[in-house]
């Protein structure tokens, strides 16, 4: 085979380190040590599912801006629906588990 290797991408990397986390690391640590681990593994975790969501967690700065300062009212349900994709974005990088499927 000639050539050079595929370097492995971001989401390998962070696979990789989530699944040392906890698979290695938590089980052979105690107490506080195994809790930081796996608070670790799950800010791993949330770094790879931002990195493969498509929106961006900052949501829309001036519209929050325009609810705050009353020009938009949280009633509009264009405002509304937008308030409740940007929220709805966040849980499923967060915490997916969060979120009820109606």
């Amino acid at each position: 085979m000639t050539g050079k290797p595929i370097p492995p991408t971001a989401q390998d990397l962070l696979d990789a380190i989530e699944e040392f986390l906890r698979e290695d690391a938590a089980p052979n640590l105690e107490g506080y040590s195994r809790f930081r681990a796996r608070v670790a593994s799950n800010l791993v975790a949330m770094l790879r599912r931002e990195l493969a969501s498509t929106e961006s967690l900052s949501g829309d700065a001036e519209l929050a801006s325009e609810i705050r300062h009353g020009s938009r009212s949280w009633r509009d349900a264009e405002v509304l629906n937008r308030v409740k994709s940007v929220n709805l974005n966040r849980l499923r990088i967060h915490n997916p588990k969060w979120i009820i499927d109606s």
